[in-house]
């Protein structure tokens, strides 16, 4: 969310471009660690 922010914030759109590539480059972590965490519970289960 924070980075949409910034994005949304940000007037040229070369600026908007790497926020976007930052945005995008954070959702895949937020899915790899997901999918730790799944395997993780996985494990204790």
């Amino acid at each position: 969310m924070f980075y949409l922010g910034i994005k949304e914030s940000v007037q040229d759109q070369s600026d908007k471009d790497n926020m976007e590539k930052v945005i995008r480059e954070e959702m895949h972590h937020y899915l790899s660690l997901n999918m730790h965490l799944s395997e993780l519970e996985g494990k204790i289960n």
